[in-house]
């Protein structure tokens, strides 16, 4: 806010000035407040742009002089104004765990079987999005129909083992509800979890009252036999994850799993394997 004067200007282009544009709604309210012209030449010429205006209002109270704090100017500038800056996060971009640069090679779609085993992964991915959105009882006739699509050339008995692994995928006990009501797909996360900054999109998630269950897909590599086979950058992954959301609901357990599409198969990570991978 101006303290001693302000100035008011414009321009005119080759459009129109609108009508109730701040410059008049100002001018206007200004010469309602008795603003007299700056230009009294002009003024009487008629042009009352070239004129201006002007409005005085002179100080007239007495000013209070403030008090002085001289304990205060005794002790001098506060110490933070000499404290150096904390150091940027490490690293001072945003993590990225779901791009590890590390991971393990993705399944080749020019491999020996025609590259049917990639295509089948995406597929797969693209029913564990969409099926939950949709009332339990209409999930398998969506899935039909989607699998019967001309442009992703499956046989009968491939659409058929597709939809059965599937659909025991999004009703199995243990996951159900990871795809049910109240659970949300590809939602961001951001956060700082052990000093470092965490950017990521998580595949599947689920808040209850005591529990966070997170999923992430892995449509185009190989899954492993073995939970001790899980390469290390997917389980460095899924503690970044498991560390923010601790942070965001420390009254929580966090459960971690890997959804293979591949082969349409799920795998929970330990707690122990977890924590020794935590950022």
């Amino acid at each position: 806010r101006a303290m001693d004067r302000l100035y008011v200007t414009g321009w005119d282009g080759k459009q129109k000035r609108p009508e109730g544009c701040w410059y008049n709604l100002i001018r206007d309210g200004m010469t309602r407040a008795g603003a007299v012209a700056l230009n009294a030449a002009a003024a009487e010429g008629g042009d009352e742009e070239a004129a201006g205006l002007l409005l005085d209002w002179p100080q007239t109270a007495a000013v209070e002089a403030r008090d002085r704090d001289v304990a205060q100017e005794a002790e001098g500038p506060p110490a933070w104004l000499f404290t150096p800056p904390a150091d940027e996060p490490d690293p001072p971009k945003p993590l990225a765990p779901s791009k590890p640069e590390h991971g393990p090679p993705a399944a080749s779609p020019l491999g020996p079987d025609d590259g049917a085993r990639f295509k089948r992964g995406l597929i797969v991915h693209r029913l564990l999005e969409s099926l939950p959105d949709l009332p339990a009882e209409d999930r398998e006739a969506a899935a039909r129909r989607f699998l019967a699509r001309p442009g992703h050339d499956l046989d009968d008995a491939q659409q058929a083992e597709i939809l059965r692994e599937t659909l025991a995928l999004l009703t199995d006990p243990a996951l159900a509800p990871l795809f049910g009501p109240g659970s949300r797909a590809e939602v961001p996360l951001v956060a700082m979890a052990g000093g470092w900054v965490i950017s990521a999109r998580i595949d599947r998630l689920l808040v209850t009252d005591s529990a966070v269950l997170i999923a992430d897909f892995k449509t185009n590599r190989p899954p492993p036999e073995r939970i001790e086979d899980v390469p290390p950058a997917y389980v460095a992954q899924m503690a970044g994850y498991r560390r923010a959301l601790r942070d965001l609901y420390p009254d929580r357990s966090v459960r971690c799993v890997l959804i293979w599409t591949l082969e349409t198969r799920s795998m929970e990570l330990p707690d122990g394997l977890l924590d020794r991978a935590a950022p």
